[in-house]
């Protein structure tokens, strides 16, 4: 894709592809999508039925206890928490097209992935289960737990990125806090190598239409 009307092109893909069972997500770099391709490529067994069957039968309210009790032990005990920050707005921008400079890629990639819903797409793309990264079927889970909640979809993926566009987002300071919570049970390197508390976090999330992770 050109860098000019990078969002337009991303946004008019998003309305057309659906029709015909897929969803376009925002990859970046050609390093990135050689990346996915090599993940893929080493994934010629994946089975996509069994994997729906696991994020289908996983229990979110037990994964999220396991998740605290793990990062508790980790974190000695306590979590980064912090006073809610007045000058933090709403996060409303995605990383996709940009390199990590900031600057725009020219051309960056766009995958159309066979999915009918969003929360499909990670199992098609056989997406995780290195380093911190957890494995397709909790991203799975996960996007379609927050789907129902906030309106989430799939917008971005790399190597080491999820990206989601959000219909529905917090509007609250308590139900941010709790979706930050969430979050940084998800992917703690967004707070721990990222914003430092978990209260930075729900200030971006109150009524941010984009979700951003990443894990080291």
């Amino acid at each position: 894709m050109p860098a000019d009307r990078s969002f337009d092109r991303w946004h008019l893909a998003t309305q057309k592809a659906k029709r015909f069972g897929y969803l376009p997500v925002g990859v970046g770099s050609t390093d990135d999508l050689n990346y996915l391709q090599a993940h893929l490529d080493n994934n010629n067994s994946w089975d996509s039925s069994e994997n729906i069957r696991l994020a289908t039968q996983l229990n979110l309210k037990n994964w999220f206890s396991e998740r605290h009790q793990d990062l508790e032990e980790d974190n000695e005990g306590s979590f980064p928490r912090g006073v809610w920050p007045t000058n933090i707005g709403p996060k409303n921008s995605f990383w996709f097209p940009f390199d990590r400079q900031g600057n725009h890629l020219d051309p960056w990639w766009m995958l159309l992935v066979p999915a009918q819903e969003s929360w499909l797409a990670p199992i098609s793309l056989a997406y995780g289960n290195w380093n911190e990264c957890p494995a397709a079927y909790v991203h799975a889970a996960l996007l379609q737990y927050w789907g129902q909640r906030f309106g989430a979809s799939l917008a971005g993926i790399s190597g080491d990125t999820v990206e989601m566009s959000i219909d529905n987002p917090p509007s609250t300071q308590e139900e941010s806090l709790s979706l930050a919570l969430e979050h940084y049970l998800y992917c703690p390197d967004i707070v721990d190598q990222g914003c430092e508390t978990i209260e930075h976090l729900a200030a971006l999330l109150m009524n941010g239409h984009a979700w951003s992770f990443w894990w080291d």
